[in-house]
């Protein structure tokens, strides 16, 4: 995962926490959680990637 996506998924993790934390919407909390999975998964991917070279 590059650097841009892994920021992207970032911002979605941290923008669905604090957008749930000042609204109550729960869609929020799950555009966080998708952020979270998507983050998590790259980080392993690249991680995996790396250590079959």
């Amino acid at each position: 995962m590059t650097a841009l996506g892994l920021a992207a998924s970032l911002v979605l993790l941290l923008g669905g926490v604090v957008g749930y934390v000042a609204t109550g919407s729960v869609w929020l909390l799950v555009l966080a959680g998708v952020g979270l999975v998507v983050s998590v998964s790259g980080w392993v991917l690249t991680r995996g990637g790396s250590r079959q070279r």
